[in-house]
């Protein structure tokens, strides 16, 4: 068994819209546990970041049909809930594209 040290586990953080200073600073900290760090985000903060993967070009037939489907019933907004799911189909993506199978959200 390896040790956790030697493991080498993607770290994913995704974000949309914009580049906040606690967005750095989440990324700086994980780079320094982890070799591979990986910002998913869009054209707001595509060079915020070594290792980005660009979300606004590319097609997500899955979230599309979800946003059809979706009916709001949390006491947060909807814009907040849409921009939760939308991660997992994005990561779901990455995760396909890049043929990986593990990873740390």
């Amino acid at each position: 068994m390896k040790s956790i040290e030697t493991l080498e586990i993607p770290v994913i953080i995704a974000y949309f819209g914009g580049k906040p200073n606690y967005l750095k600073f989440a990324l700086k900290s994980a780079a320094n546990f982890n070799n591979t760090v990986v910002l998913i985000g869009d054209d707001t903060n595509k060079s915020f970041w070594r290792n980005h993967w660009n979300t606004t070009l590319v097609r997500f037939d899955k979230y599309e049909n979800f946003q059809k489907c979706y009916v709001h019933m949390s006491t947060n907004s909807q814009k907040f809930e849409i921009a939760c799911f939308r991660r997992f189909f994005c990561l779901e993506k990455w995760m396909k594209e890049k043929n990986e199978k593990k990873y740390f959200c």
